[in-house]
């Protein structure tokens, strides 16, 4: 959950002094100094100890390329030390200049002297996740501390960045499984009553890029294997082992084969683990099926039983070939070719045979010897990768297709502005569809007077009669060729249309899926729509031939189960920071179990206020959950900014009382929907850091003031989640403002983008340019 630091307001001004003077003042006094200034990034305590506090000793260093550097920080003159670490993060000023590139590999990581590794050999590693190199936007000021319109780029590891965006970046081996929380802050604390020194060595060294959101990475197939007594083990973490053969994976329709040669003199005593994956694969190739053709065990073929493909941490694609961890009645979000495989897909494919032996003992077999006793010296995968589908059960409602040839058929043909194609000068290829499987249909204008169609308005693939045979499919476009080029698709959904089964191509009005519509198991239903096919802003799209390769899946509706309650929070947050509560867990919470009135509060011994709050900043109320599941059941819809703010039938009235007295609340200036991109509905009714276009607030901030308690009564209908007693609340607007593309950064509630905690704009002017200029020279003293 979002959390708001105890000293929320210190947080915010003394960012801007430790973490922006070298974002802003040097900007125009030391920014040619300072280019390419390797230094530590931290704040703790609230934000009262940076690496800009007075007597803390700082050694930084200049990065020219590639090498070994080491920087440090040290608080042990101010007396005090970090006993809440707020954000640590290793940087180089301006380092994008000659670091794009490049990547920080950290060597050592040391806390008041005592090392620690990102290793696994060390016991006592602090580290214990992956991190990655990205790019800081800042921008530049001059002088009288005004934007000049110019931005530097500094270059950042997170380690402790609890707003950090790990959806792009760079790391070593191309790997996207990265955190931007590296530091295990448990193990720190209970070691240390506080940080007084941290020192970090890194080596600057060629990295390779991914973007999770452009779906673009390294991909590689390896094997992934652990024996049974786990004496030998093979974990592919981007360096290539000997007697491991990986494969660059490169598309769809090809044949890959991967295979990993126990170490001399070691031999493999049964199978703990054996999956084959694709690094980065998830996003690079969303939706994929990893069709295995061929696994061999010491050079000899094994048979396999019906596997699938899944993640297991949403960016890697992996088949499970032996899985004893994974129970085959609970797999969930598995994929393959057709969606077909519910009931009877395995993660432990490669066994033949399991017996049950004295007190309910399984022993597997494969090969016809006991899984575990056999002595692997080899293993070897060749796989296909294939566009995939969600397994889903067949519908029960199935019809067969009829063999009488005088009956109709479900025959499949390319529907050209709302119509079946019937001009008999067109050679139409219109296949009959027997089953789930892959099908081609294809349109020839050729021979037409004109020769080719223009002017398209409508252009959509149906099945006639589909419904009927295969209810509730889904039409995969596995690719579209028009004029002999291959063409690109967006989203599409499939839907019915009347008894045909249809998936749009063009539409003269773009519509977007709705809860009655089929998907693909990766997309939400408000990112599809009826005009996936791409077509350049100044084409004149003109057909001559047009084919078809598609696949009817099972399809179905997206598998999720709707929690039965969710829980409610009130959030709030005064100036002085004497009140601060932005997280579930208190008294005052409630449970939401669909549309009804509930009450939420938050008392003084809540957040351990020692006097009363003055003027409050933030007051909001949080359903954790309750804007992901509106989402997944097409309740919750985004507007054109991308945040999911649109919901037509929600209606919301809010009631507020400050130590027992209630205060005016202005519906109009309400907010509701998913504000954070968290997954939680959030009922904003004042926000000092708001972004652009949700700024109005609906009480008087004034008089957000407890002494000792505050309480929201609110009432919610139209979440699509039926409440025990039913209810009518006062109307509000339905639809609240969007807000700008460029919303300003908000510190209670950071938005998902590169490090935007840091950049608050809107504080400098509070910050005198003497404080900064202070703060600044403390910054950037060296000892070396």
């Amino acid at each position: 959950m979002q959390k708001i630091s105890k000293k929320l307001f210190i947080a915010v001004f003394t960012m801007f002094l430790s973490l922006f003077t070298i974002g802003g003042f040097i900007n125009h006094v030391n920014a040619e100094e300072n280019s390419r200034t390797a230094f530590i990034n931290v704040g703790g305590n609230g934000w009262q100890l940076t690496n800009g506090t007075e007597k803390v000793a700082v050694v930084n260093e200049k990065v020219s390329g590639d090498g070994q550097y080491t920087v440090s920080v040290d608080f042990s003159e101010t007396g005090d030390s970090i006993k809440e670490l707020n954000f640590l993060a290793l940087e180089v000023f301006d380092g994008e200049s000659i670091l794009s590139n490049k990547v920080l590999v950290i060597d050592q990581f040391k806390i008041n002297g005592t090392e620690f590794f990102d290793e696994v050999k060390n016991e006592d590693k602090i580290l214990s996740g992956k991190t990655y190199t990205t790019s800081e936007e800042n921008k530049i000021k001059d002088a009288d501390g005004k934007e000049t319109g110019e931005v530097r780029f500094d270059t950042r590891v997170n380690i402790s960045n609890e707003w950090g965006n790990v959806n792009k970046g760079r790391t070593e081996f191309g790997s996207a499984a990265v955190t931007a929380n590296a530091i295990d802050l448990e193990k720190v604390f209970n070691k240390f009553e506080g940080i007084t020194k941290i020192e970090i060595t890194f080596t600057v060294k060629d990295g390779i890029k991914f973007d999770v959101t452009a779906g673009t990475g390294k991909t590689v197939a390896y094997i992934n294997y652990a024996s049974a007594d786990w004496g030998v083990q093979h974990w592919y973490d981007g360096t290539e082992q000997a007697g491991a053969v990986y494969q660059e994976v490169t598309g769809y329709g090809e044949e890959y084969t991967v295979s990993y040669q126990v170490p001399e003199g070691k031999s493999g005593n049964g199978f703990a683990f054996f999956d084959v994956e694709i690094l980065n694969g998830e996003f690079v190739f969303p939706m994929s099926y990893m069709q295995i053709t061929s696994v061999k065990i010491n050079d000899k073929e094994v048979s396999l039983r019906t596997t699938y493909t899944s993640s297991d941490n949403k960016l890697d694609t992996r088949t499970n070939l032996f899985n004893d961890w994974q129970d085959d009645a609970t797999i969930k979000n598995a994929r393959t070719f057709l969606g077909l495989g519910s009931g009877y897909i395995t993660s432990k494919p490669i066994v033949q045979r399991t017996d049950v032996v004295g007190d309910n003992v399984k022993v597997n077999y494969v090969l016809g010897e006991e899984l575990n006793k056999i002595e692997v010296s080899k293993l070897e995968v060749t796989f296909t990768l294939m566009p995939g589908a969600s397994v889903r059960p067949v519908p029960v409602d199935k019809v067969s297709v009829p063999t009488d040839p005088e009956k109709v058929k479900p025959n499949a043909f390319i529907k050209v502005d709302g119509a079946k194609v019937t001009d008999d000068k067109v050679v139409k290829v219109e296949p009959t569809i027997t089953g789930y499987g892959q099908y081609t249909a294809s349109l020839d204008f050729t021979a037409t007077d004109a020769g080719k169609i223009d002017d398209i308005r409508l252009l959509s693939l149906n099945i006639l009669e589909g419904e009927k045979y295969f209810p509730n499919s889904f039409i995969r476009i596995d690719k579209i060729t028009i004029n002999g080029v291959e063409r690109k698709l967006g989203n599409s959904f499939t839907s019915a249309d009347i008894t045909d089964t249809e998936t749009g191509l063009i539409a003269a009005v773009e519509t977007k899926a709705d809860v009655d519509s089929r998907v693909a198991g990766n997309v939400e239903l408000d990112n599809a729509t009826n005009s996936p096919l791409i077509i350049d802003e100044n084409e004149e799209l003109e057909i001559t031939t047009i084919e078809i390769i598609f696949s009817v899946t099972v399809g179905g509706f997206e598998e999720y189960e709707l929690p039965t309650e969710f829980i409610a929070f009130l959030g709030f947050n005064d100036a002085k920071d004497a009140w601060s509560h932005q997280e579930a867990g208190k008294a005052g919470d409630t449970k939401f179990k669909g549309d009804g009135k509930y009450t939420v509060t938050i008392t003084k011994d809540d957040v351990n206020a020692a006097e009363q709050a003055e003027s409050g900043r933030v007051l909001t109320v949080d359903i954790v959950g309750l804007a992901e599941a509106m989402i997944k059941i097409g309740t919750l819809k985004a507007n054109s900014d991308g945040k999911y703010m649109i919901a037509e039938d929600l209606k919301v009235s809010v009631k507020v009382w400050v130590d027992g007295k209630e205060i005016n609340v202005t519906a109009s200036n309400i907010y509701v929907g998913d504000l954070e991109d968290k997954g939680n509905l959030r009922i904003q009714l004042h926000n000092q850091w708001a972004p652009s276009g949700m700024e109005k607030s609906a009480v008087d901030p004034a008089q957000l003031n407890p002494k000792d308690e505050i309480k929201i009564e609110f009432t919610i209908t139209g979440t699509g989640i039926e409440g025990d007693t039913p209810v009518d609340p006062t109307p509000v607007d339905p639809t609240p403002v969007d807000p700008t593309p460029n919303p300003t950064p908000n510190p209670s509630a950071p938005a998902k983008t590169n490090n935007t905690a840091l950049i608050i704009v809107s504080i400098i002017a509070a910050i005198g340019v003497i404080t900064s200029a202070v703060t600044i020279a403390m910054l950037l003293k060296k000892n070396r």
